[in-house]
């Protein structure tokens, strides 16, 4: 008997090392040491989240962007480059001097354009995954990427900042190769990137189309800004209050949170359970509303509420990479859009519980305070879940889409044997004036097709000479010589008849 073997791709370990950049980069205060640490770090990441999330909506709605990024191995690697240039900055940002300000504003910026167009090129390798194998390994990419924050805690300012580079640099060349192995599939083209062409040219089906897949769009982003604030209202609490738990403790909760969701969520992906979304994202509720009713107690148990959030947030990331990847092989639509709207709406939402964190200053509220909050993330998830967001909703769309192209499909079929009818109505008008009938007929109809003889003898089960000797005979009764002649008496032959 054999057995089945987990092997990871190598998108998903180019992935995975992107996102450690980000764990590093923008929950690591490590770098951030030498002017100002977490303080500082808390505010870079503010600035650099909202260029990300500006320039992924940017992405999805101006698609030209990436596609002159990732029309060649070359341009690919200015993402990186930008990226690198900003992560640099961050060592030296700070609030003390000018030059510190400067280094925190170009930081930001830098970061977040940088990596924002490096993860439209990651969407456009999962976009493209036709298959959808890579699915399965989902989970596996923050397991992977947030092991790397508690290694980085132990290591100096330089030592994090030359992880940081090698990170980046070897994502994007995983992300190369993968542009290399597969140049046929990633063939950039403009809006109509992979449109499905019988949609396209019916165009009822195609406001159809777009209808189902606007209420997509606008309900994954709505739940993306909530889940993601609510997490970043949990998280922003731990983060600006050290007396409730270290950095530390905090960088190994966000790695075992991970861990336990890759352990949740593969052996069900593997299995198929998860590929109807009616079953995706229940982990998302359940761990998220537990994490938020147990507010309130951090003093008694600090590790549980932070866990139980990560790891529905967790969750919530594989299901919209999954909604993502799933929409863009489905609809078949530019994975640059889709994962530039959706994903700009995840970073939007994390931005919104960042600030609301800051707002709130939860760090110093009294008890009632932060139930009361507990309570509100709770009312507002359990809303967007079933209001927003309703898991059958997502299946729902799903199947619509897929009635609708077997509508189109059915449609397109009627059209073309219509068409092809008054083709060979008069075919066979031709074939009993000039006394062709039989065999003899079924080779000409199909020269007139622009079959080859080749073509001819495996469509009709005869020999290429059977072929050829059925050909000379037609055009010797014809009294022509060459397939243009026999085209064009057909053409000609109601004239001629008349």
């Amino acid at each position: 008997m054999g057995s089945t073997v987990f092997t990871v791709s190598r998108k998903t370990i180019g992935y995975a090392l992107n996102r450690a950049w980000v764990c590093i980069l923008m929950f690591q205060p490590v770098l951030f040491l030498l002017n100002g640490g977490t303080v500082t770090s808390g505010y870079f990441y503010t600035v650099s989240l909202a260029f990300l999330a500006l320039i992924q909506f940017l992405s999805g709605r101006f698609i030209k962007i990436c596609i002159f990024l990732y029309h060649s191995r070359t341009t690919l690697w200015i993402p990186c480059i930008i990226t690198a240039m900003g992560t640099v900055c961050a060592v030296w940002a700070g609030f003390g001097t000018l030059a510190q300000f400067v280094f925190f504003i170009l930081g930001g910026i830098l970061t977040g354009i940088g990596s924002g167009l490096m993860q439209m090129g990651w969407g456009i390798v999962y976009g493209n995954d036709f298959e959808g194998k890579s699915d399965v390994e989902l989970p596996l990419v923050y397991a992977i990427a947030t092991f790397f924050l508690p290694i980085s805690f132990y290591l100096g300012t330089y030592a994090t900042l030359a992880m940081a580079l090698m990170l980046l640099i070897s994502s994007t060349y995983l992300l190369a190769m993968e542009f290399k192995d597969d140049s046929d599939r990633f063939c950039l083209r403009d809006s109509d990137f992979r449109q499905n062409a019988i949609i396209a040219q019916q165009p009822e089906l195609k406001a159809e189309r777009l209808k189902i897949l606007r209420d997509l769009d606008v309900r994954v982003i709505l739940a993306s800004i909530v889940f993601s604030a609510v997490v970043g209202v949990i998280s922003g609490n731990y983060s600006h209050s050290e007396e409730i738990i270290s950095v530390s403790q905090f960088n190994w909760t966000r790695f075992f949170s991970a861990v336990l969701v890759a352990i949740i969520l593969i052996p069900l992906l593997k299995h198929n359970i998860m590929q109807t979304f009616s079953l995706s994202y229940k982990p998302v509720m359940v761990f998220m509303s537990a994490g938020c009713a147990l507010i309130p107690f951090l003093g008694s148990m600090p590790f549980v509420p932070l866990l139980l959030a990560y790891m529905g947030y967790f969750c919530f990331e594989v299901y919209c990479w999954l909604v993502f990847s799933t929409t863009s092989r489905l609809f078949s639509e530019s994975p640059i859009r889709t994962f530039g709207y959706g994903r700009g709406g995840v970073c939007l939402g994390v931005l919104i519980g960042n600030l609301a964190c800051y707002r709130l200053s939860l760090e110093s509220a009294s008890f009632e305070m932060i139930a009361a909050i507990s309570l509100v993330c709770i009312v507002v998830m359990v809303l967007t879940y079933t209001m927003v967001l309703p898991d059958s909703r997502v299946d729902t769309l799903f199947g619509q889409y897929r009635a609708l192209v077997e509508r189109a499909r059915e449609d397109e079929e009627i059209r073309t044997r219509q068409s092809r009818r008054p083709f060979h109505e008069k075919c066979e008008r031709f074939g009993v004036y000039h006394d062709i009938s039989g065999r003899a007929f079924e080779v000409m109809e199909l020269l007139l097709k622009g079959y080859t003889a080749a073509q001819i003898g495996q469509e009709l089960f005869m020999s290429k000479g059977t072929v050829n000797t059925h050909s000379h005979r037609i055009y010797q009764k014809l009294g022509i010589h060459k397939r243009q002649e026999l085209i064009d008496m057909v053409e000609h032959f109601e004239d001629s008849a008349k």
